[in-house]
């Protein structure tokens, strides 16, 4: 279980996507730079230790890292490699490209536990834990335990990224995250879904056959929340065994094809948690996606769905970013258009509030803002109620021209957009934004690294 709202991609446990921190508010505000590679080397994802730091996993072709940055400076304090995706070699080799804007494994997706040690799930179909330990020369990073999957997981991957989603005997890890009762679930690509005791390290897999997952997930009290590219479910480990179990699956519409701003076929979306009796994804519908309210504890004979609310411009709709979720409102992007950083790009934008309704007969479209966020898993916070987006103005020769950008809450009016820089390395390429850990702060991932912006 995790206790803060700064320990993986999506925030909190609930992939609530919101921060208790203020962000940047001044339009004066301070912009630097970490870079990670000269050109591609993106740190998509970010947590901060007890005392500040920033823990974050940045990824490049020839290798990736755990690193542990000063917030101050910027300063590198240590570094812990992590296994390359084998995946990127091929591509690259093959000058395939687009195959690996396509793989949301390898350690993009990682969480601090409740003891500050990083949990990741690597390439070559481990769990590692990853702790601090205080030296004379600084804090460093130590291994404190590895777990190997390659039991449960087959990793018989071709040489040719063309048939490595074919591959019977190819697979991969995507995120791991804790549960209520100490046990660490994983997920792959092709539809397994694991737990882990960490004590014992007994595993227990079972299969989703025919289904893929390609996102994280949300975990509360009453279970784990997944979408595949069919389906959402609700399990649950059985409290004798800690084998997964599927309490409920929902089935949506997935549509025809991978639009052009989604990774696969299907939901983009890691599940949302609502007031503690809401689950909202979107599905790939055509000619609009949806985004969809679900109960989470149905009554005998009662509709799990609640609302089904298409979403933007007719064949201009898509997402796979997953909602911000506040009370009883959902934020959702617009990401049709957006393919990857090393390609020409047509974003649509849009970014919209859905409210459910009290009675719950509903979900109603509070307002809608023409921003556009090509690629950003948004981030909210609660003190200020302002939506951070990383937002883009098109100019010609890949001089784009790049900016956090606030929007009101309650209004969808955009309140201040600080720029951030012109060019191709400052693209978000799917990473997201962090608030904090000291207020007046944001890191937003770049496809060369990441990006700090703090009122001075």
């Amino acid at each position: 279980m995790l206790h803060s709202d700064a320990n993986n991609m999506h925030s909190d446990s609930s992939a609530t996507d919101t921060h208790a921190v203020r962000g940047p508010e001044r339009a004066d505000a301070e912009v630097r730079r970490f870079q990670f590679g000269a050109l591609a080397g993106e740190c998509a994802g970010f947590t901060f230790d007890k005392n500040h730091r920033i823990v974050t996993v940045c990824v490049k072709a020839s290798r990736s890292e755990l690193i542990l940055i000063d917030p101050a400076t910027l300063s590198v304090l240590d570094r812990f490699e992590i296994p390359a995706r084998q995946g990127t070699y091929r591509a690259v080799f093959a000058l395939r490209i687009d195959s690996i804007f396509l793989d949301t494994s390898g350690g993009s997706y990682f969480y601090l536990d409740h003891e500050g040690r990083a949990v990741v799930a690597t390439a070559d179909r481990r769990i590692l834990r990853i702790k601090q330990v205080r030296t004379s020369e600084g804090p460093r990073f130590v291994l404190d335990r590895e777990y190997s999957l390659a039991e449960h997981v087959p990793g018989d991957c071709p040489k040719r990224p063309d048939l490595a989603a074919k591959a019977p005997g190819c697979d991969k890890v995507t995120t791991a995250l804790p549960d209520w009762q100490g046990l660490i679930w994983f997920v792959t690509r092709k539809g397994r879904v694991g737990t882990l005791d960490p004590e014992s390290s007994r595993i227990q897999v079972i299969r989703l056959k025919g289904e893929e997952i390609q996102n994280s997930f949300a975990v509360a009290e009453d279970g784990v929340y997944l979408v595949t590219d069919k389906a959402l479910y609700r399990l649950a480990a059985s409290a004798k065994t800690g084998k997964p179990g599927i309490v409920w699956r929902e089935a949506y519409d997935r549509g025809t094809r991978r639009k052009i701003g989604q990774v696969a076929q299907g939901s983009g979306t890691t599940p949302t948690l609502l007031d503690s009796r809401y689950v909202a994804i979107a599905d790939n519908a055509e000619p609009r996606i949806n985004a969809l309210v679900y109960r989470r504890q149905a009554r005998p004979g009662e509709s799990r769905l609640i609302c089904k609310v298409p979403v933007f411009e007719t064949d201009r709709s898509a997402t796979d970013n997953s909602f911000v979720g506040f009370g009883r409102s959902l934020i959702v992007e617009n990401n049709s258009g957006y393919r990857h950083a090393f390609t020409t790009n047509n974003p649509v934008g849009g970014i919209l509030r859905i409210d459910i309704r009290p009675d719950e007969s509903g979900c109603d479209i509070v307002w809608q803002n023409p921003a556009i966020s090509p690629s950003t898993v948004l981030k909210m916070s609660r003190e200020s109620r302002l939506i951070y987006a990383y937002t883009v103005e098109a100019h010609p020769i890949r001089r784009d021209l790049w900016s956090l950008t606030t929007i009101d809450f309650h209004t969808g009016r955009t309140v201040l957009s600080i720029p951030v820089g012109r060019g191709m390395r400052l693209d978000n390429n799917w990473g997201s934004i962090a608030l904090g850990p000291e207020p007046g702060t944001a890191l937003i991932g770049t496809l060369s690294g990441f990006v700090q912006v703090r009122d001075r």
